[in-house]
């Protein structure tokens, strides 16, 4: 077998499902001919695809390390990517500690760094920095990062736009903030994410009326392009249904968010709420004395909400284009 026949193979066999084929295909290419870094992207792509992001990123650093690597930018980029789904999902796991999170979420700006280094006209770039400083909490460079990208490509960049955005509302300059999540909208009109931010952003300054009309176009542009219905955009509907005093409204939406995840205890609370603002306090008592599993048994774990009866708000978290999350666990490539 060559490396190019087994790249084939594993190229393959990943479109047919068969990621363990995939993969065993990859790592013999990978000792077939050590020294092409391309193999090892590939191999860090799959992994990455697979969600195993720390794997992904010994295989980037692996081809980083040799010599035969056309796009020696995009593989820090790369890597920064998966260094920022590790540090992501050590977050969600709550087990791994706040500094093992943050060092993960550093790497990645790190790599990130490197990779505008080698390509500083790179809009896609600095795109993908502007999100790792803000998953790093630095919110001020990401501002900075994102307002270069935006020099760069001044009337083509929506996601510098959303990260600047994203990047005022966190440094309290809310004006700001809307101004450029409005410009993100306009740029991409049909990106959902950009009118949930916007929504985000309302109902964060209490004005949940408001954030309603951008919420419900996120959910329309959603349906239309077939996509699976998210339980943090539908969290943050039925508080803001809420706090708008539109009780039946609530309900409903409260019932779509536990539909989506039925053994959730924060959505069963939710529309025991829902209800009983609505007047309907029979049917709260019988959702009351439903069982329920612990928090996140029904779905993916990590994924944010906008709270159960008490919430005030939605959920806090950070919006960002361009990057994955991530975990990050420094291991060696097995080959």
């Amino acid at each position: 077998m060559t490396p190019c026949s087994a790249s084939w193979q594993a190229t393959l066999a990943f479109e047919l499902g068969r990621t363990v084929d995939a993969e065993e295909s990859l790592r013999t290419a990978v000792r077939l001919e050590p020294s092409n870094g391309e193999t090892y992207i590939e191999l860090g792509q799959m992994l990455q695809a697979s969600g195993r992001p720390a794997e992904a990123a010994a295989a980037f650093r692996g081809a980083l390390r040799k010599r035969r690597l056309a796009d020696r930018a995009g593989t820090h980029a790369q890597l920064a990517e998966a260094l920022g789904a590790v540090a992501a999902a050590q977050a969600a796991a709550g087990g791994a500690g706040a500094s093992s999170v943050e060092d993960a979420a550093d790497a990645a700006v790190a790599e990130y760094e490197r990779a505008v280094r080698l390509a500083p006209a790179a809009v896609h770039l600095l795109t993908g920095l502007t999100g790792a400083h803000s998953q790093a909490g630095r919110h001020t460079e990401a501002a900075a990062t994102a307002r270069a990208a935006l020099a760069l490509a001044p009337t083509d960049s929506h996601a510098a736009h959303f990260n600047l955005a994203t990047s005022l509302a966190r440094l309290g300059r809310p004006a700001e903030a809307e101004r450029s999540y409005r410009r993100a909208v306009g740029l991409a009109p049909s990106e959902a994410a950009y009118y949930q931010g916007l929504g985000v952003h309302y109902h964060g300054l209490g004005r949940a009326a408001e954030a309603l009309p951008w919420y419900a176009t996120a959910l329309t542009l959603m349906a239309a392009r077939g996509e699976p219905r998210s339980i943090d955009l539908e969290y943050d509907v039925a508080t803001a249904y809420r706090e708008a005093g539109r009780h039946d409204e609530a309900v409903l939406s409260a019932q779509r968010a536990l539909a989506l995840r039925p053994l959730e205890p924060d959505g069963r609370m939710l529309v025991e709420a829902a209800l009983r603002e609505a007047g309907r306090h029979a049917e709260a008592e019988l959702v009351a004395l439903r069982p329920s599993g612990p928090s996140g048994s029904d779905g993916d774990a990590g994924e944010g909400r906008a709270g159960g009866a008490g919430s005030e708000g939605p959920a806090e978290r950070t919006r960002t284009h361009g990057r994955a999350g991530s975990e990050e666990v420094f291991i060696e490539l097995e080959l």
